[in-house]
């Protein structure tokens, strides 16, 4: 099963999120069917990627609470857009998310 251990994997995900969302997933031969990634596994890494990208640790105060809350805010409607068959709306809250991550001020935060 895929780790989300630093902002590249997490940049990584998102990407391969967008490919092949709704249920587009490639078989890999070497994982079990319970471990064959889907939309809701899928999406539960996302939400893990909050923390890789913004850890309470280093990121703490009401302003980083209320940015992990704008992000599982757009994962939960995009995820749901997609289950409503709205693949569009569900692809633009996706990359919606991975903007507030990784483009500030106009400028692509890069993984450390």
């Amino acid at each position: 099963m895929f780790r989300m251990l630093d902002l590249t994997d997490l940049w990584n995900h998102i990407g391969y999120m967008i490919l092949c969302l709704p249920d587009h997933f490639p078989i890999e031969d070497f994982l079990s069917d319970e471990d064959q990634m889907d939309m809701d596994k899928g999406y539960t890494q996302l939400h893990e990627g909050i923390s890789v990208a913004y850890p309470k640790e280093k990121h703490s105060g009401q302003a980083y609470n209320d940015l992990r809350s704008r992000l599982a805010t757009y994962l939960h409607q995009s995820q749901q857009a997609y289950n409503e068959g709205d693949v569009v709306k569900g692809a633009h809250l996706l990359q919606d998310f991975q903007d507030e991550i990784f483009i500030k001020k106009g400028k692509i935060r890069l993984a450390k």
